[in-house]
This record gives structure tokens, sequence and C-alpha cells, in this order.
């Protein structure tokens, strides 16, 4: 199991998570299997989104799914992804962060802090 975390916050290379209203976040399955991927988004005040997904193996359809317009409501949160894989490289995850309706911000995997 790899458990990636990102939190996004005034630590964000950006000016201000305040200013963020919603965030896509793209998964690209590399794996020669289907993977389950847990995505979890909250913050201090709990988990306010928790959708279970499968990718299907690569390269076949549904390899790849896109989640948009997850909204912030312009605070401070996290983004957690726990999958049923045991090689975090094999998940490419990108979180695009939203405001007004331009994409100000991306973080890809190697952003998040990833427990293997």
């Amino acid at each position: 199991m790899s458990v990636f975390l990102l939190t996004v916050d005034h630590h964000l290379a950006y000016h201000s998570a305040a200013h963020i209203q919603s965030c896509h976040v793209t998964f690209f399955n590399r794996e020669k299997r289907s993977v389950d991927v847990l995505l979890e988004m909250g913050n201090d005040s709990g988990v306010f989104r928790r959708q279970l997904l499968r990718l299907s193996p690569s390269p076949e359809a549904g390899s790849v799914l896109e989640i948009k317009d997850m909204e912030a409501a312009q605070n401070p949160f996290y983004l957690r992804v726990v999958t049923n894989i045991y090689n975090p490289e094999t998940l490419f995850i990108l979180a695009e962060f939203v405001e007004n309706g331009n994409v100000v911000a991306k973080r890809t995997a190697s952003h998040f802090t990833v427990t293997p």
C-alpha cells in the first residue's frame, strides 16, 4: 500500500491557499493491473470529500482518470491518496489548483509526501 499526502496551505509556492477555489486531480496508472485509489480531501475540520476509484491497467481505457472541480472553499486543505500499490512510482498524479477559472499552480506525485 502506498499513501500520498499533499498539504495545500501557505507553503504551496503560490501567494495563498486562501485564493484556491477548487482543484482538479488526474491519475495515470502505469501498472499492468488494476489499481484501487481512495481519494480524500479535507482540512482540520475533517474530511469533506472521499471517493473510491478503480484505475484500469495501463494502457487500457480507464487507466487515466480526471476528477474536476473539487471545491476547496478558499481554505487550506489536504489531498490524501491511498492505493493498493507497493511501488509509488507506478502511479502518476497531477493536482491543478484553480482560482477564478484559471489554473494557478500544479503539483505532481513528486510534491506529495509518500509512504510506501
